[in-house]
């Protein structure tokens, strides 16, 4: 009789053992998946953040271009403002990939629409030289309205980077409580797991 109560307390131990062990494991899991979900999120966004740096840059080296062929009068520059022109465009286009749906907002739709008038304002500019020569040109791009659209680019990427900011600091603060939890699962889970197998 005292031999049958040991089976079954065996027994028992033996299921509730098992059932701590997935329970760990399943824990575990979760935090792991939630770990590679956030540093996706994380990846992300700082992509994010090095392709809106390098739009600013880019539509800076785009002025410069301009600035070359205006004082140049040369068409070979025209190449130079074509390519800086492409890159600025790819390099917005790669940014608005990475940007979900959930995460646009007025601020995006903003700097798109300011990206398109500063590319049609050297459009605009370029025209002007090859139809009516370097003084008209010239004019118009004293008339500041470039300068005003490239200086509202980076203001409004500052502002998109700020809002940013926030998510950043949420993602990695959720990276390193999923860290420590997936740690201490497996630790918890390694520990049983080697305690069962001595």
């Amino acid at each position: 009789m005292v031999n049958q109560r040991f089976k079954y307390l065996l027994l028992v131990i033996f299921l509730v053992s098992i059932i701590i062990i997935v329970f760990l494991q399943y824990n575990s899991g979760n935090s792991i998946k939630s770990l590679i979900r956030d540093n996706k999120s994380l990846v992300n966004e700082l992509r994010i953040k090095k392709k809106l740096q390098q739009l600013q840059t880019d539509i800076i080296f785009a002025e410069s271009a301009l600035r070359d062929l205006v004082s140049n009068e040369n068409a070979q520059h025209i190449q130079g403002l074509d390519k800086q022109l492409n890159i600025v465009e790819n390099e917005f286009a790669e940014v608005q990939r990475l940007v979900t749906p959930a995460q646009e907002s007025a601020l995006w739709n903003r700097l798109d629409f300011l990206i398109r008038e500063k590319l049609q304002n050297t459009d605009q500019a370029t025209h002007i030289l090859f139809n009516h020569g370097r003084d008209s040109t010239l004019s118009f791009i004293r008339g500041g309205r470039g300068r005003a659209l490239r200086d509202s680019i980076i203001q409004t990427i500052g502002m998109i980077d700020d809002s940013r900011q926030q998510s950043l600091s949420n993602i990695s603060s959720s990276v390193n409580v999923n860290g420590a939890k997936a740690k201490s699962w497996g630790g918890i889970l390694f520990t049983r797991d080697n305690g069962s197998r001595n």
